[in-house]
């Protein structure tokens, strides 16, 4: 009866912990490709028309997602990981893009302008891994536990006399 029930834990807690980690996997490549790609895309484009496409997806991403407030950080709440200035700081990308668009791309107004906005982007972090740390936490832990328990009980039971 013992060893059955240690056998149907560990199964469960093995089973708890996949679900875990393949839901984790997927929030995050899902975060990861609507923020942080488009972010890089952004930095990397030649033009200032595919550069604002791919701030403005990325600006879509924080409004849908609800990340225009707030911090990435579980503890250590600072500028560098507060929504809200990033938010902030992509509108300011976009007006400004909005300015020289219209420029010829030949102009050193427009290249000016052009690298500027592109130094501002490379600045930004990719802050996909850390939102999601943020919102699941507490699977995070439940993952561990689940990988974890099984273990500690295999070696109870490997080190046990009563087996």
């Amino acid at each position: 009866m013992k060893k059955t029930f240690l056998i149907l834990l560990i199964v469960i807690m093995v089973g708890l912990a996949i679900y875990g980690t393949v839901f984790l996997v997927i929030q995050n490549y899902n975060l990861s490709k609507s923020l942080d790609a488009y972010i890089n895309r952004a930095q990397w484009a030649g033009n200032a028309t595919d550069m604002k496409g791919y701030l403005i997806q990325v600006k879509n991403t924080m409004e849908d997602r609800k990340l225009i407030s707030g911090n990435f950080a579980l503890v250590f709440r600072k500028p560098d990981n507060d929504w809200s200035l990033h938010y902030r700081t992509i509108n300011r990308a976009i007006e400004r893009l909005d300015a020289i668009v219209n420029k010829p791309e030949s102009s050193t107004t427009y290249q000016v302008a052009l690298d500027d906005v592109r130094g501002v982007i490379r600045e930004l972090p990719n802050p996909s891994g850390n939102q999601i740390w943020c919102w699941y936490w507490y699977l995070y832990l439940l993952v561990g536990l689940g990988y974890l328990t099984p273990i500690v009980i295999g070696l109870i039971i490997f080190f046990s006399s009563v087996w």
